[in-house]
């Protein structure tokens, strides 16, 4: 996977702050002007400056797995804001996969979520199969 997206991690990005754990349970919004916009964030501990594009992760999964309607919406919602640049799908994938391996990591320290004798990759496939197998979910319409 590294290799399949070695081309798509060299398009240049501006760097912000990256959450790392960016999802509705941790931030709050309030309506200014008829607009929705971000008035807190919460669990910041393991923030870092990178490429924004790794937050989408987390919800991503959460969303494809629930209604890909949802997840359409909610990249879609990205894209309008910031199109895609070249390698998105790619470099997504990646980013599930590193978001699956720190949520196994700490599911299997503390003996919580996963099922006995479930493999990471039964697990994580299916997510990190979402960015090719959404049938275009993860790029916008024109």
């Amino acid at each position: 996977m590294i290799e399949d997206a070695r081309e798509a991690l060299t398009a240049p990005f501006q760097p912000v702050l990256v959450h790392t754990d960016y999802k509705e349970g941790n931030v709050v919004a309030e309506r200014i002007d008829g607009a929705w916009r971000i008035s807190g964030i919460f669990d910041s501990a393991e923030a870092y400056v990178g490429d924004g594009e790794y937050d989408l992760a987390r919800s991503a999964c959460a969303y494809g797995q629930q209604d890909p309607e949802l997840l359409r919406a909610f990249v879609g919602a990205y894209h309008a804001g910031r199109p895609p640049r070249p390698g998105f799908v790619e470099r997504l994938a990646l980013y599930i996969l590193h978001d699956r391996l720190i949520i196994w990591e700490y599911g299997q320290r503390n003996s919580v979520w996963f099922r006995p004798g479930l493999s990471f990759r039964e697990w994580a496939t299916p997510a990190v199969a979402l960015p090719a197998a959404s049938g275009g979910a993860m790029l916008p319409t024109a």
